[in-house]
């Protein structure tokens, strides 16, 4: 719960990419901003590179691997900055940023050129080139807000979020990065300024720049969001995410179903599962942040961002029993079989392979009808060769008959969500939806309020002919 003995209100709000993609609309996220700070809470402001600059700046870390010349994609990195700040920087600024941009360009040359010569710390210079977009842009848009007569600053994410050195999907460290938050926003706040700092970047215990997954701008957010909450005399009165696309969580993928319906209200539980069935809803661990500490969470659109979106909190709109329909493919299961899957010590040590490579479990399943233990993780190139590892592992059980065989197959998930799906009622349109599809006979659902989850595979099934049978049964009949 927030303390309610809390006198500073904050606002947090994060924007992305595409609401920053030219003069025009950073220059409307800026009137935000400054409509917002006509109340007494202080701001807050986390913000994506501007967009298409992420790709930009991976695809030169594939050229330096490819032996390819990575100078065009410096120069174009250099041109889209240097011509923002011309146009939206306070004039007072704009030496001091040129001179940022022009340190960014030697920084992602000498670390592209070690690429090329050396893969050994792939990942390491990795992480510092792509995140150079979100480490500009806040000095960018700071200086925009002084332009327009607002108390601003820009603080280096990297000062702020602390992580482990697990390169591009680094594990936040909590306690060390409250006591950046405390050292770092709080003054600033008791000056009365506006916060601005980048997403999806951090800095690991020993300095270096480490990257948190794609879409980690909005747990960069929910996480400071949830730290400065946290502070006695502090409390967060909303989070909100700016898209410039859209401001709805949909009841399906409008690409999969024609003219989906759109939700007023998820409660917490319910958006994380839409998130974790692939929903394009926010990162799954960001919406954690907020419930932890029950900050209602806005998704609007930065177009008309007085128009209200979709609100998650505590409560949701509990008389809808299905909010989402998703579905997420790029999975793999990866399924022991044997006569002893109760045997101690199978589990942790296929989480721990796991863990190893960096890849996270999505789902455990245990089937003792069927005597076998899966696990649903993403796909990675190298999953023969981890699911070697795990067979090794499990050599002794192997050799003395407890375990059969491991293997793996690609998957795919369709996610009904909803607190209301155990429901009879639900029940029964879910299976008359997967009815309508005559391939659906070999598959595996598991019901857990507020998700029913359904496991295909996508060589042999239409995952959106799933989705689309199954809009219809429970939305459209």
């Amino acid at each position: 719960m927030n303390n309610i003995e809390a006198v500073n209100d904050v606002r947090v709000a994060k924007f992305g990419g595409t609401s920053l993609s030219d003069q025009g609309r950073i220059r409307h996220v800026g009137e935000i901003v400054s409509e917002r700070a006509t109340d007494d809470a202080n701001q807050l402001i986390v913000l994506s590179a501007a967009s298409g600059v992420t790709d930009l700046l991976l695809s030169g870390v594939r050229n330096a691997v490819d032996g390819e010349d990575p100078s065009v994609v410096i120069d174009n990195f250099v041109d889209i900055h240097q011509k923002l700040i011309s146009e939206v920087a306070d004039p007072r600024d704009i030496d001091f940023l040129y001179d940022h941009v022009k340190d960014q360009e030697r920084a992602i040359s000498l670390h592209l050129s070690v690429i090329g010569d050396d893969r050994s710390d792939f990942a390491f210079h990795r992480d510092f080139i792509i995140p150079q977009g979100e480490l500009i842009m806040p000095f960018i848009f700071a200086s925009h807000l002084r332009a327009r007569g607002l108390d601003a600053v820009a603080i280096d994410p990297r000062e702020l979020i602390v992580t482990n050195e697990q390169f591009g999907q680094a594990r936040l460290k909590k306690a060390k990065s409250q006591k950046s938050v405390e050292q770092e926003i709080l003054p600033e706040f008791d000056d009365g300024r506006i916060v601005v700092t980048g997403g999806f970047t951090a800095r690991s215990e020993t300095g270096h720049t480490t990257t948190l997954d794609r879409g980690g701008s909005d747990l960069t957010a929910s996480f400071l969001a949830r730290l400065i909450d946290e502070m006695p005399g502090f409390r967060v009165e909303d989070l909100t995410y700016g898209k410039q696309e859209a401001s709805h969580i949909m009841s399906a993928d409008p690409r999969v179903v024609f003219s989906p319906l759109s939700n007023s209200s998820m409660n917490y539980v319910e958006a994380i599962g839409a998130a974790g069935h692939g929903a394009k809803v926010m990162h799954p661990r960001a919406i954690q942040h907020a419930a932890i500490r029950g900050i209602p969470v806005d998704l609007r659109s930065t177009g008309n961002i007085s128009e209200a979106g979709t609100r998650i909190d505590a409560v949701g709109n509990p008389e809808q029993a299905v909010k989402v329909i998703a579905s997420r493919n790029g999975l793999v299961m990866v399924s022991v079989f044997g006569w002893s899957m109760d045997i101690p010590g199978i589990t942790s040590r296929a989480s721990e392979n796991f863990r190893k490579h960096g890849i996270d479990i999505q789902s455990i399943i245990q089937t003792p009808s069927e005597q076998a233990l899966r696990f649903t993780v993403g796909d990675t190139e190298d999953m023969e060769e981890i699911v070697e590892r795990l067979r090794s592992s499990l050599k002794q059980e192997i050799q003395e008959g407890d375990v059969k065989e491991v293997g793996y197959l690609p998957t795919a998930v369709v996610g009904v969500i909803g607190a209301g799906v155990h429901c009879p009622e639900v029940q029964k349109k879910i299976q008359s939806g997967m009815d309508l599809d005559d391939r659906s006979e070999n598959h595996i659902e598991l019901t857990s309020s507020p998700e029913h989850t359904i496991y295909v595979n996508p060589q042999h099934e239409d995952v959106p002919g799933i989705v689309r049978n199954l809009h219809k049964a429970i939305f459209e009949e």
